[in-house]
């Protein structure tokens, strides 16, 4: 199995990375650590990088669904590495984090409800329940002895 060398520096400024390259316009300086976006800075598997390669010179590029072998092998390693088996039909792909959660604020609550949020947290999680028209509350975790902890009385009163 390759190795993947997480301590080589790739440098992305002036790549059109949201992370690095537009710090002064989310932040309003430049002189942070842009941790604010789970954006990775180090190169991905070989393999990863030889597959976009062929879909490249393959030269088409029209619309493409999932196919079965990527549910199978989802499945596949839900079985070997927990124990856990479920239906083809239980697997539901979505193009991002976000989407995902907004579909389930919409599935699972109704306009007017109140949806937590815990903070700090990704900013887009705020606007989703907003956009949704679901009303925002928020409990800010506690740092307490080097970690994250709930702020169980401010649950309390939400």
């Amino acid at each position: 199995m390759e190795r993947i060398d997480f301590d080589k520096i790739v440098d992305r400024n002036n790549s059109h990375s949201v992370k690095w390259d537009a710090i002064d316009k989310v932040f309003g300086k430049d002189d942070v650590l842009p941790m604010w976006v789970a954006d990775m800075d180090f190169h991905p598997p070989q393999a990863v990088t030889d597959a976009l390669k062929d879909r490249i010179e393959h030269g088409i590029f029209g619309y493409t669904f999932v196919p079965m072998s990527v549910t199978e092998a989802i499945q596949d390693w839900m079985k070997n590495r927990h124990d856990c088996e479920f239906k083809k039909s239980s697997i539901v792909f979505s193009e991002g984090v976000v989407p995902s959660i907004s579909t389930a604020i919409r599935a699972f609550t109704e306009k007017g409800d109140k949806v937590l949020v815990h903070s700090p947290v990704y900013t887009p999680f705020f606007n989703m329940i907003k956009n949704n028209e679901r009303t925002l509350v928020t409990s800010n975790l506690l740092y307490e002895n080097g970690r994250f902890e709930l702020d169980f009385a401010t649950l309390r009163q939400s």
